[in-house]
């Protein structure tokens, strides 16, 4: 387990063998037919405990252990499972089809529209976009009386899929690979097509990603505008609309907070939150070019989950590791106690400086900003001081990426961030679903596990809609917290679990059979409602443990999932060997 945790990055890039997540004339669907779609959180396991028990510092060690030692026992078993599967064969399997349609089509707007076939339009194919559009891909769609089931688009400029919440492990950290936290397109919607060949009750529906960005969505005339990578112009038609794109307005968090950015592109200023940014940061660390023996000096804005993972990350770094700054008035707002002392207490072992103020304004060389602590002897308010700097990350809320999609007619109501208000079914209005960072959801904070829970509970909705479903059918979304990990560098984290909500995820995460075999325990231990509210906090290489494998879970397919489960223990072997710096 150990050497999974610290695993590193030495083997080439070459993939082995894969193989791993308007209305019809039909009534409701039994619920023995559908697969589990509301997991609640992010994956892992729990453990049953005894009511009233308490797990103390030193026991939260040994539960982590043990926690991570069956997840990752189910991970290799589901694997081997689905690497096992036969291929099917036969008149019943629709080769043809998904051989020609399912995957990434750079346009393909202009077809025409088959009669008596709804068209889902999925604006943003990210962590919520995506995994939304395969779950819909899963219903059992009623295809009686020669109705075809749904035409599914996923529209988005790039040719990969970003697990986001990995983007540091392999931006800086190193143990991560390019293909297994950003898949193509085209590789995911083939394990896809696979997996739903043994998925009871699923039809077959058709996934195509359309390579572009929606310009214009007019929801009243039900028509989106599409602008592909050649600056081309068409009109997309769809019944159901869900928009995932990032933000839908420009946010005014950095201007309210007094902070400047710059116009475009500047040299020495980095934001952290595509893969084109990760890219850049990993070229920066491993710049052979830099001054041999200086140190280089790096400035991260923003303490939230993004900047105290960055910082740590960098600090980390076993060889020409640079100074590390970090800008903010307050570490993790908002996220558990436990993990907040341990990424104080990590980042001060690390030597990362905290600077308690607010930034002003960046800019190649530094950054401008104004301390909270006031200065003896001087103003009320302090002047700004300059902190000169090699380079500067961006993060939090004045980093998201503006998606440049507009709503006509346009929501009144947008937050001060650029997101929009969305209703308990997470509808703008009537046919128009909108989850991730583009929702304003009260108590849902704007994290990947948040547009996970989303995407489960819209893309059921969807279907409900598209079924003709009673709206008591339908399902609200609560948000529900199922862990929260910090990366800390290669080979340690900080994890607050909750066990006995965590086992809720299998099901959805497991091949049918397998979910199908492990739902009575499960229903067990709920019902004894043992520890629902407990929370077990870990560190170090368990927690790192924990929250690879959890990520590993939510990653989109069996197939994929597989594969990287493979890759992971083969590198589990190669200790000794020195990590990327």
């Amino acid at each position: 387990l150990t050497a999974l945790a610290s695993s590193p990055c030495s083997l080439p890039s070459t993939r082995g063998p894969p193989s791993m997540t308007a209305v019809a004339s039909c009534g409701p669907v039994p619920s023995s037919r559908l697969p589990s779609l509301v997991p609640e959180g992010l994956g892992g396991v729990g453990q049953a405990r005894a009511a009233g028990s308490r797990i103390g510092r030193a026991d939260s060690r040994a539960a982590g252990v043990g926690i991570a030692a069956f997840t990752f026992s189910v991970a290799v078993a589901s694997s081997w499972t689905t690497a096992r599967r036969p291929t099917p064969a036969g008149p019943g399997r629709r080769r043809g089809r998904l051989g020609r349609r399912q995957g990434s089509v750079e346009m393909q707007a202009g077809a025409g529209r088959d009669a008596g076939r709804q068209r889902i339009l999925v604006v943003g194919g990210g962590v919520g976009g995506f995994n939304l559009a395969l779950r819909l891909a899963e219903m059992p769609w009623p295809v009686g009386g020669g109705r075809p089931p749904p035409q599914i688009m996923v529209v988005d400029p790039k040719d990969r899929f970003v697990f986001t919440p990995l983007l540091a492990d392999y931006a800086i950290s190193g143990v991560i690979e390019l293909d297994e936290f950003a898949p193509r397109y085209s590789e995911l919607f083939a394990h896809a097509a696979r997996d739903r060949a043994y998925i009871p009750g699923s039809t077959q529906a058709e996934v195509e990603h359309l390579r572009g960005s929606i310009k214009r969505i007019s929801w009243r005339r039900r028509v989106a505008t599409l602008c592909t990578s050649t600056g081309e112009e068409q009109s997309l038609e769809f019944d159901v609309v869900v928009v995932s794109p990032g933000l839908l307005a420009a946010p005014d968090t950095a201007m309210s907070m007094g902070l400047e950015l710059p116009s475009g592109p500047t040299a020495g200023v980095l934001t952290f939150s595509s893969l084109d940014d990760g890219e850049k940061l990993r070229e920066w660390l491993q710049d052979g070019n830099a001054e041999v023996g200086a140190t280089r000096r790096l400035a991260v804005v923003g303490a939230g989950y993004v900047g105290a993972e960055v910082a740590a990350s960098v600090a980390a770094l076993e060889t020409r590791a640079p100074s590390v700054a970090l800008f903010g008035s307050s570490l993790l707002r908002g996220s558990e106690p436990a993990n907040q002392r341990r990424v104080a207490e990590s980042l001060e072992a690390l030597g990362v400086v905290r600077k308690l103020g607010r930034v002003l304004s960046v800019f190649s060389g530094g950054l401008l900003w104004r301390s909270d602590a006031p200065t003896p002897g001087a103003a009320e308010t302090n002047e700004s001081q300059q902190h000169d700097c090699d380079l500067v990350i961006v993060t939090g809320g004045a980093a998201t990426p503006f998606a440049g999609c507009e709503l006509e007619p346009a929501p009144t109501d947008k937050t001060s961030s650029g997101a929009v208000p969305v209703d308990g079914y997470l509808r703008i209005a009537p046919g128009i679903f909108c989850i991730g960072d583009a929702a304003a959801v009260e108590g849902s904070p704007p994290t990947g596990q948040a547009a996970m829970q989303q995407a489960e509970i819209a893309a059921w909705n969807i279907f409900a809609q598209c079924t003709g479903m009673p709206r008591p059918k339908w399902r609200k979304y609560t948000p529900s917290a199922m862990g929260e990990f910090v990366t800390l560098g290669s080979k340690d984290a900080a994890a607050v679990v909750a066990p006995a909500r965590l086992a809720k995820l299998l099901p959805p995460a497991l091949p049918p059979t397998a979910a199908a075999a492990v739902a009575p325990f499960l229903a067990a231990v709920a019902a004894t409602g043992a520890g629902e509210a407990a929370r077990v906090d870990l560190g170090g290489t368990p927690a790192a443990l924990l929250r690879r494998l959890s990520y590993l879970y939510r990653m989109p397919t069996l197939g994929h999932r597989a594969w990287v489960a493979q890759r992971w223990a083969e590198r589990a072997e190669q200790l000794g060997v020195a990590l990327p710096s």
